[in-house]
């Protein structure tokens, strides 16, 4: 005590009150914080476990709606392990043997030599919101690859693992996020390409004698930036998709010392890779693996030493050159002179930057093999290039490698047996004969050539030369035969004219022409094993009441066992509704390409090849729309505008006591009107419910008034994942998009769905935003790694499937980016033009496909016995709309997009969800929201003071309605009985979170307590 009287009081304060007081500013700050963000931190660091409040007499009621098959995520027996097993498959499937000349199968025991950085560090898939985590623990490397048959040159591995690449592209997506703009979550959305100097090979080359060397060559993309194809490293290469010298000169070492090389590469892009098919740097094999997952290169080893035949098919199309394609011309960043200072996202920063930027889809449906299978065709002095049996270059032209080409160990014929054509559609028989040694997989291939013509010409109608019309993958043993049939359905050949006036005052519709229709048995895109015809004896006019059957089918109301009926669904709700035809919804885009732009036609095809565009402004009509918002008075949303979307003169009812839980909606169809019953339960005043609309990134908020679940939502392309947890949530790293349709086999993406399912269901997700279904418009596109296919057919089925699989399992799939979301550099401020017939048959084709076919059978309670009951119903019941701008409207705030082609064309039934661009102005989100958007992706809710008007309570009531429909129909209600619910325990964060607190504050008092004492005891001693 005598120290303690040599402290003066001032010195006491000086010593303690400035820690305290950041101390506690610290503790404040951080609760606040966590508090603020806690549905994120659920995701992260796991919430508190579910607690189940059960209705009465429900004890002994089977509720288990899916069953979970695995205990746990981790171990052999985890539902991880599962995961990996079908991801192997997949791999199995999906890697594409492109070039042989019988190096391959290597022989067990064989020396093998790597090469290439990309040995050392492999690409498993992408980067931002899709990337993958492989860990060492379950995970396939390139190393393990060569080690699992074959005998390794160390000394060559062991000089790749102690030297240091050359970076060989620095580009904007090094620096596209920062910390600065306060957003991490793409930091590490990076494509820069690195390689090692051939110099790393000198002295060793001894060793290479007698080996085969393998050299690995990859390219990654990422959220947030494209492919550079702007000439990069001193401009010894065109782009970063063509070949470095340094992965030349790794070829070149490897040929002159190795008596034979093996390319592999490592690449979801494809990339311009004549060099490896003729001439000096031509190897004697090249295998394509895209970005190969956890259990890729488990498949890989197998498939190089013969244990699996491989059988994957490309799903794009290989140039020679691909800055010379028309997609190219306008693939780039095009900012319209009068916009540099808006910003219309509502910040100024890197991610959401200032400016209104466009793209023109000039070459409209001429892209991929569409342009160069039509180019063969228009074009007389066209060259497009064939290969010899082997996969190497017979004759050079534009293309490389076709659509739907792949090599196997035996070999294939095929030939049609039989045709049938009932008037509706056609059934193809196919056989298919394994006439080599060796068991495979073989893909069957249709496609078909329709008509063009003066009609066409007088309409502004396109056709490409061939169309993917249905594929089927089959296994044959070898020396046998197997019989496959494939059906198309004539007026999924029909084409979009989106100039042609209605008898019922409408304009545009679906069109079969009439004439004679080629029906081609295609070894892939470019070559053929057979044909047949078809005719149509008179065109027909997919218009007013004579619309397609398959839109008919999409609007109809389904039985139990999910067969559509005679009616639409909706007259449930509105007794006058009829079945609707596609009419014009994007009319301004069209218009804008016929006065702004030139579209690419086979009516002048040299004249109207794509040309970079202009400088130019946007009008300013246009940019009002895709910068101001009126809420009250927009003509079409306005909530004061009578007629409007929004309009109504009175609230909807709120706070009724009819006491249905979301567990009771479970197996209630959309328009029953129970949910009438069950919405007049909302209190608006209860904040969870303008939460969870305004607020629902990856989650949406327990809303207690309507019993509705908390839920939790991960992201992730090819495996739920959220960015900075992927060690937290033990799950399964899969091949990426491109690999699984690579396999042609739906059955493979129906099981990739189960798995994932099977995953949320141990771990506790309830939604998926997944799959993503956006078309490889280029090849240069940043996410393609995400994406299926440049085909919509292809990805449109694969998906469909994969959803089909996945909601099988209770899971939500949110599919997307629903609109065109093609172009990463600025995408969020990007209006996306381009004629209504290219937006329906390329960019909204997948989705279309996924929305009317895609099926899960679900088990609910049917009475009040607790008898179970099974219905069929559509498993697509989320989307997640793009953040980019169609025309100059916000996709997730396009009314025509989300109402009047998703939800009344496509009889899609669901909850729609922004992602995450448009949101920091508050009217744009209320955009979004009064359009047809049901949850605004964001952590912060904002301004949400219009819902509280009689408009902004029935907007409400329709989302809930949505998200509701969705998540009673899935995993949210496994173990409930009707008028049962379920809540989270405290969270383990949480709990953390209050013994900081509590010891903060113990030791802010303790010590205060302490400094009072001391003031008052000198106070008392005089000092």
């Amino acid at each position: 005590m005598g120290k303690l009287k040599k402290i003066s009081v001032k010195s006491l304060l000086l010593y303690t009150v400035p820690p305290l007081v950041i101390l506690l500013a610290t503790i404040i700050t951080i609760t606040a914080a966590m508090l603020f963000y806690a549905d994120s931190m659920d995701v992260i660091f796991g919430r508190g476990g579910r607690v189940v409040v059960p209705s009465e007499n429900t004890a002994d009621w089977d509720t288990e709606y899916y069953h979970k098959q695995f205990s746990a995520a981790l171990g052999e027996e985890g539902s991880r392990a599962n995961g990996a097993r079908v991801t192997k498959q997949i791999a199995d499937e999906g890697i594409v043997l492109m070039k042989n000349d019988g190096v391959l199968p290597l022989t067990r025991g064989e020396s093998v030599t790597p090469f290439g950085y990309r040995y050392i560090h492999p690409i498993y898939g992408g980067t931002g919101s899709g990337n993958t985590d492989v860990s060492e623990d379950y995970g396939w490397s390139a190393a393990d690859c060569l080690k699992k048959y074959f005998k390794v040159n160390l000394d060559a591995e062991h000089r790749l693992m102690d030297s240091v690449p050359v970076q060989l592209t620095a580009t904007s997506a090094d620096k596209a996020f920062s910390e600065e703009d306060g957003d991490t979550e793409f930091a590490e959305a990076s494509n820069s390409i690195y390689e090692f100097e051939s110099s790393v090979y000198s002295g060793i080359e001894q060793t290479f004698e007698n080996t085969v060397g393998v050299v690995f060559i990859g390219r990654i993309g990422g959220e947030g930036s494209n492919i550079p194809h702007e000439p990069f490293y001193m401009n010894r290469a065109p782009h970063a998709l063509a070949l470095s010298d340094y992965e030349k000169e790794a070829i070149a070492v490897a040929k002159r010392f190795c008596k034979a090389v093996v390319v592999v590469l490592n690449t979801s892009n494809t990339m311009e890779i004549a060099p490896l098919m003729e001439g000096e740097y031509e190897a004697d094999a090249i295998i394509w693996i895209g970005g190969p997952g956890s259990m890729g290169f488990d498949s890989l080893a197998d498939i190089m030493c013969g244990v699996v035949n491989p059988s994957g098919r490309t799903v794009d199309i290989w140039e020679r050159d691909m800055l010379s394609n028309p997609v190219m011309s306008n693939y780039k960043e095009q900012l319209y002179t009068n916009t540099s200072d808006i910003c219309i996202a509502g910040k100024n920063n890197r991610r959401f930057p200032p400016g209104v930027y466009f793209l023109e889809y000039e070459e409209g449906i001429y892209y991929g093999y569409r342009y160069y299978e039509t180019a063969a065709v228009m074009d007389s002095g066209f060259a497009y290039g064939s290969l010899d049996s082997l996969g190497g270059t017979a004759f050079q032209g534009a293309v490389t490698y076709p659509f739907g080409y792949g090599l196997s160990y035996t070999s294939f014929e095929q030939r049609i047996t039989d045709f049938s054509d009932d008037g509706e559609e056609i059934i193809v028989t196919v056989e298919v004969k394994n006439t080599g040694g060796v068991d495979g997989k073989e893909v069957v291939q249709l496609y078909y050539s329709a008509p063009y013509t003066q009609t066409d010409r007088q309409y502004g109608i396109e056709k490409a030369a061939k169309n993917l019309a249905a594929f089927k993958k089959v296994s044959v043993e070898a020396g046998e035969s197997v019989t496959v049939k494939l059906g198309i359905l004539k007026e999924d050949m029909a084409s979009y004219c989106y100039t042609r006036a209605n008898e019922d005052g409408t304009v545009g519709s679906y069109f079969l022409e009439e004439g004679t229709y080629r029906i081609i048995l295609g070894k892939n895109s470019h070559e053929e094993w057979d044909s047949c015809y078809t005719s149509i004896s008179e065109g027909i006019w997919y218009s007013g009441e004579n619309l397609r059957s398959g839109d008919r089918a999409a609007q109809s109301e389904l039985d139990e066992r999910g067969r559509p009926l005679d009616f639409p669904a909706c007259i449930r709700e509105n007794k006058d509704a009829d079945f609707v035809a596609a009419t014009n919804q994007f009319q301004d885009s069209s218009d804008y390409m016929n006065s702004e732009a030139t579209i690419f036609s086979r009516a002048d095809w040299k004249g109207t090849f794509p040309k970079s565009t202009a400088t130019k402004a946007l009008s300013e009509e246009r940019v009002a729309e895709c910068s101001n918002f009126d809420p009250y008075n927009d003509p079409v949303l306005g909530m004061d505008v009578p007629g409007s979307a929004t309009y109504t003169e009175e609230a909807p009812t709120s706070g009724a006591d009819s006491g249905l839980k979301l567990s009771d909606m479970r197996g209630v169809g959309y328009y029953d009107e129970m949910w009438n019953t069950y919405l007049d339960q909302i209190d608006y005043s209860e904040e969870a419910v303008i939460k969870m609309i305004f607020s629902s990134r990856y989650s949406t908020a327990e809303v207690e008034c309507i019993g509705k679940v908390e839920t939790t939502d991960l992201d992730g392309s090819h495996g739920i994942k959220i960015t900075g947890a992927s060690d937290l949530l033990a799950t399964c790293a899969y091949c990426t998009e491109v690999v699984l349709a690579s396999t042609w086999n739906t059955a493979l993406a129906y099981a990739y769905g189960e798995a994932v399912g099977q995953e949320c269901l141990t771990l506790g997700v309830n939604g998926w935003y997944a799959p993503a279904l956006n078309v490889h418009r280029s090849p240069f596109g940043g996410r393609n790694f995400e994406y299926y296919s440049e085909d919509p057919l292809i990805l449109g089925k694969m998906a469909a499937a994969c959803v089909s699989g996945a909601a099988s399992q209770g899971t939500v799939c949110y599919i997307k980016h629903f609109g065109m979301n093609e172009f990463e550099d600025k995408a969020i401020n990007t209006c996306c033009w381009a004629t209504e017939q290219t937006i329906r048959e390329i960019y909204l084709r997948g989705f279309e496909i996924v929305v009317k076919e895609a099926r899960a059978t679900i088990s609910y309670i049917a009475d009040g016995e607790g008898n179970t009951a099974h219905r069929t119903m559509r498993a697509c019941t989320a989307v997640m709309a793009a953040g980019t701008l169609m025309g100059a409207k916000w996709a997730a705030a396009d009314y025509n997009l989300l109402n009047n082609v998703l939800r009344t064309e496509w009889g899609f039934q669901g909850v729609v969800t922004t992602d995450i661009a448009p949101q920091a102005t508050p009217n744009v989100a209320y955009k979004c929201i009064f359009a047809g958007s049901d949850l605004r992706m964001s952590y912060n809710p904002g301004d949400t003071s219009i819902m509280n008007t009689a408009a902004g309570k029935a907007v409400a009531r329709r989302a809930v309605k949505n998200i509701c429909y969705a998540y009673a129909n899935s995993n949210v209600t496994n173990g409930l009985a009707p008028g049962s619910t379920a809540y989270y325990a405290i969270s383990p964060w949480k709990v953390g979170l209050i013994i900081a607190n509590v010891a903060v504050y113990a030791v802010i008092i303790s010590v205060t307590a302490f400094v009072v004492w001391y003031i008052l005891k000198q106070r008392r001693s005089g000092l």
